[in-house]
């Protein structure tokens, strides 16, 4: 059986993945492998590409982020992410071949964005450095291929995605535009200055507002189509309150009296302010 084309590279050589599904696994013309794990993932993620042995997000990390976007406190995240993509692709009348969520994490966003779309040609991808975050979403969500490895280096080939979709996570830009196609769409989720500020005024004695402009650098080369803000306020329950602080990386920031303060206090009004926006591949600079 003839090898099953993708749009991923090897992260060793650079050259064309193939899925070889008889085996169960990818590979290149050079004959480097990467077994699928049992629950379905593919581990692409080089050991000199690693900063730590276990990098990214923590199993506590992952199952307590899976918990809180159960209850449904981010939902309204969720649904302006997939009515944003679902009008993209209808406006510019094409439907996507390739799609990635960049830092995907449990898969939380990509599971709920493939229920809502009607693409069903459409290869879905997942990556994110955290292992114990794509097997958990490998085990869960069989609607994508999920993926390990770094976001800054990542194994696609060049302008070979439809779509990316990043939510609160770190990217490099240039390799967002290495990996997307001529008329590519970018859709960046990134927290507005006053996202979880409550929170943030119990456990921080000075708040910092500078980590906000990340966000909006590096846009040359990508038009600005356009950028929309969600806010809403929710309540926190105290369990509420620890799965939100141990999934962020607030939880290792902050001075141990801080957390405990926090910790100690039974419920919480807390905005979420989060902007979306869509930025596409300018036409004509490939």
């Amino acid at each position: 059986m003839k090898p099953k084309k993708s749009c991923l590279k090897c992260p060793v050589c650079d050259t064309e993945l193939y899925v070889v599904e008889q085996m169960n696994l990818y590979k290149c013309d050079q004959n480097h492998a990467f077994d699928r794990a049992k629950e379905g993932y593919v581990n692409l993620l080089l050991s000199h590409k690693k900063k730590s042995k276990n990098p990214g997000d923590s199993q506590e990390m992952v199952v307590s982020r899976q918990s809180f976007l159960a209850k449904g406190f981010y939902e309204p995240i969720s649904d302006e992410i997939n009515k944003t993509v679902k009008a993209y692709f209808k406006s510019v009348a094409k439907t996507p071949e390739t799609f990635l969520d960049l830092g995907c994490g449990e898969g939380y966003y990509l599971k709920r964005l493939i229920q809502s779309l009607e693409h069903a040609q459409t290869a879905y991808y997942g990556l994110d450095i955290s292992k114990s975050a794509v097997k958990l979403a490998s085990k869960n969500h069989k609607e994508a291929h999920w993926i390990v490895a770094n976001s800054f280096f990542t194994p696609f080939s060049d302008h070979s995605l439809s779509g990316i979709l990043s939510v609160f996570s770190p990217i490099d830009m240039s390799e967002c535009k290495r990996m997307l196609k001529e008329d590519g769409v970018l859709i960046r989720v990134f927290p507005e200055t006053n996202h979880l500020m409550q929170l943030k005024e119990v456990i921080y004695p000075e708040i910092k507002v500078k980590e906000y402009e990340q966000y909006l650098n590096d846009l040359e080369g990508l038009e600005v189509v356009s950028v929309k803000n969600v806010a809403y306020d929710i309540t926190l329950k105290n369990e509420d309150l620890v799965q939100l602080l141990l999934m962020t990386p607030h939880f290792w920031r902050v001075k141990e009296e801080n957390k405990i303060a926090l910790l100690k206090m039974d419920t919480i009004v807390v905005t979420v302010s989060v902007s979306i926006g869509v930025y596409q591949q300018s036409k004509g600079r490939l």
